[in-house]
């Protein structure tokens, strides 16, 4: 037998079997000497032909079986023809493979499909099958089998569909059309190349790496060193395709964590089926204890690949080899104050925001994909940016976003304890009870109109030194996005924002917004931020005098997002009135385009304005509605207040409480109160607020005094 390796690992065939016989199909029998030698046999087989490789007991003889060998040598072959034409630049390679695969529309991937996607791994082949569509069909039944693979250069210039012609046979007609793009001028032809890094080769990487003179400035020996990294990676790595509908699995992912999510969804499925049944409440725990222990085994396998990278960080391929390269292009970057050019084009990469239409240019959350050279060299620039802004001063104290050691649950604790301090006192009359109106601002497309200019001024009012701040500039300029087209990859010209993915982003953009958190406020009037969101927490004595503070404070704030080039999305203001009286009262506050009013329960430790929505959802057999930015923890840190009775009495309460409180708000809507158009009804008009927030204040009543009746 002659084998596919040189390394002599399949040496002992030869030695193994007696008898060889080829079938009708193109597979190979073998006939084995020892009826026990066939599992180390198909072991080894198995490393060089996969799946393809079985063991089967005829009588007394054993047999291995090896299927599909002629397909496998025919793809083998052609993987060798393509690879050798590739660098040419222009393949196209079409055909029946009778194989299953999820990258050309197939509902899954059998072992051939994974075949056919090793033999071309090694290739630059782009699948060009756009649609799942079955191009085979047989009595009814039909797949995609039939597929077609174009190398990069022409993929964005083919076009595929399959057509209507008649073929006379089971297979639909494919037609491929491959020219010039009519909007080819504005294609970008280099669009940077991906890896997979699975199939690097460190000694070949090792020994292909050669560094040219360095000589030039700094974007000369920017471009010498990419160059040399990329001709290394070619020679030592597999370059991933382009367009591949595979998903991979996350990194921390594993057979164990994948059996205990099949027993975790198993286990929920029982108890869910066999509600109001005996044994329900034993299901309930059961999968509860399925859940726990799958949230633990993840955290256990995050843990520990993340600790695997850090060992792998000492002895890996890229810190071992010649690092003194880099450091003296960075060093030369900083010494000219220069970016250089190869490093500021930025890919797009744009995530679709949840709950969001796809056709809706504004559901989606656009990342910056970067070069990770460009990445360290913006780590470098912004450990000593960090190190200017802190000796001036530091950024302000109420900016928790982007920060060390600071996070949402440190600003919600900042509110928290502001509402606090202002409804602890002993009486209202005489006493030191306060009114507290927390009201939040949004910003539209905060981070893609940051003001450059707005930035570097405020760098300057750092004291940050020029050396730095001429860096920066160079950084703004002359930077290019390049996305996907259908005709392409096209470039845009970028003239504000900072990038979403970059490392100096975060810090210049808190740089720049740190006016906001500074700005000259009325007496009681704080100001938390984090990242682009902020929060009004305004304390008076009296409701009027709260509102007319939260009115002059929320001008200021407008006129210095005007004054820095943002602007402010009035429709999505929103505000939360925390008082301890006992009776309802409503917060009122003019915007340029309409009043919000905002009331509050009327019991005390009235914190947030879930509470509100809580006891309603609670009424209406659901769970709470918290916020995604820590409202829910929020709400597990105060249940010793009077919330917690709504908790407590869901289950005996049942959804038949409070009847006529609820069909008077669903008089009011015309339609029935359920917790999806409770909020959508309440914001609608003033009267529906009044009667959900009448309705609440009864709610919340009644469970006290309940709470108070089991008490004692």
């Amino acid at each position: 037998m002659v084998t596919r390796r040189e390394d002599g690992r399949l040496s002992c065939v030869k030695d193994s079997f007696a008898r060889a016989k080829k079938t009708q199909n193109g597979d190979l029998l073998l006939e084995l000497k020892a009826k026990d030698g066939g599992n180390k046999l198909q072991e080894e087989l198995s490393s060089v032909l996969g799946t393809s490789a079985k063991i089967r007991t005829v009588t007394d003889v054993t047999h291995l079986e090896l299927r599909k060998l002629d397909c496998l040598a025919v793809l083998d072959q052609l993987s060798v023809d393509v690879r050798g034409k590739t660098k040419d630049g222009k393949v196209f390679v079409a055909g029946d493979f009778n194989a299953w695969s999820e990258e050309w529309g197939s509902s899954s991937t059998n072992a051939k499909g994974r075949t056919v996607l090793e033999a071309f791994a090694t290739s630059d082949l782009v699948v060009l099958n756009t649609c799942s569509e079955f191009t085979f069909n047989r009595a009814g039944y039909g797949s995609v089998i039939d597929v077609t693979f174009t190398s990069r250069q022409i993929f964005n210039t083919a076009k595929w569909e399959l057509c209507s012609h008649y073929t006379a046979s089971d297979h639909t007609a494919i037609m491929c059309t491959i020219g010039d793009s009519p909007a080819a001028a504005g294609v970008t032809p280099d669009k940077p190349k991906m890896y997979r890094v699975d199939t690097l080769n460190p000694e070949t990487f090792a020994s292909t790496l050669c560094f040219p003179p360095m000589v030039g400035d700094a974007n000369d020996l920017s471009r010498k060193l990419m160059a040399a990294i990329t001709a290394s990676c070619d020679s030592s790595m597999a370059v991933r395709r382009s367009h591949s509908r595979h998903k991979r699995s996350v990194y921390w992912w594993n057979a164990g964590i994948a059996e205990a999510r099949n027993r975790c969804l198993r286990a929920r499925r029982c108890y869910q089926r066999t509600r109001g049944q005996g044994n329900f409440t034993s299901l309930q725990q059961e999968s509860a204890d399925r859940r726990r222990l799958l949230s633990r085994l993840i955290k256990d396998s995050k843990r520990k690949c993340f600790l695997d990278l850090c060992n792998e960080a000492e002895t890996d391929i890229w810190v071992r080899l010649q690092p003194e390269k880099f450091a003296d292009v960075f060093s030369k970057c900083l010494k000219e104050c220069t970016f250089p050019e190869i490093w500021k084009k930025q890919n797009l990469v744009l995530i679709p925001k949840p709950n969001k239409p796809l056709e809706d240019p504004s559901g989606y959350r656009p990342l910056c994909m970067l070069d990770v050279a460009a990445k360290i060299l913006e780590k470098i620039i912004s450990t000593r940016l960090e190190a200017a802004i802190s000796q001036a001063g530091d950024l302000s104290t109420m900016q928790f976003g982007f920060r060390k050691a600071k996070s949402t649950l440190d600003a919600l604790s900042t509110v928290v304890d502001i509402a606090e301090k202002a409804i602890g006192g002993q009486r209202w009359k005489g006493g030191g009870k306060k009114y507290c109106l927390i009201s939040t601002l949004d910003v539209k497309n905060a981070f893609n109109t940051a003001n450059w200019t707005k930035i570097i001024d405020a760098l300057g009012r750092f004291q940050v030194p020029e050396n730095l701040i001429f860096t920066i500039e160079d950084y703004f300029r002359n930077r290019v996005l390049n996305y996907d087209t259908r005709n392409g990859v096209l470039s845009y010209e970028i003239r504000g924002g900072v990038p979403q993915g970059s490392v100096l982003g975060p810090l210049l953009w808190n740089a720049m917004y740190d006016g906001i958190l500074r700005i000259n406020l009325p007496t009681e009037c704080h100001i938390v931020g984090f990242a682009d969101d902020v929060a009004l927490v305004v304390v008076a004595k009296h409701l009027r005098e709260a509102e007319e503070k939260t009115v002059v404070s929320r001008g200021a704030a407008k006129q210095w997002l005007s004054d820095a080039g943002l602007t402010l999305a009035d429709h999505k203001t929103e505000a939360v009135l925390v008082s301890s009286r006992k009776t309802v009262e409503v917060a009122k506050i003019e915007l340029e385009t309409c009043v919000m009013a905002k009331s509050p329960l009327s019991l005390r430790s009235s914190l947030v304005v879930m509470a509100v929505i809580g006891h309603i959802c609670t009424v209406l057999d659901t769970k709470p509605v918290m916020n995604a930015h820590g409202a829910k923890k929020m709400w597990r840190n105060h249940r010793n207040t009077s919330y917690s009775s709504a908790q407590g009495s869901r289950k005996s309460d049942g959804i038949w409480r409070f009847n006529n409180e609820r069909q008077r708000v669903a008089d009011l809507i015309n339609t029935a109160l359920t917790p999806d158009n409770l909020v959508t009804a309440m914001l609608a008009e003033s009267a529906i607020w009044d009667a959900v927030c009448g309705f609440a204040g009864v709610v919340c009543q009644v469970l006290r005094q309940e709470e108070r009746a089991r008490n004692g």
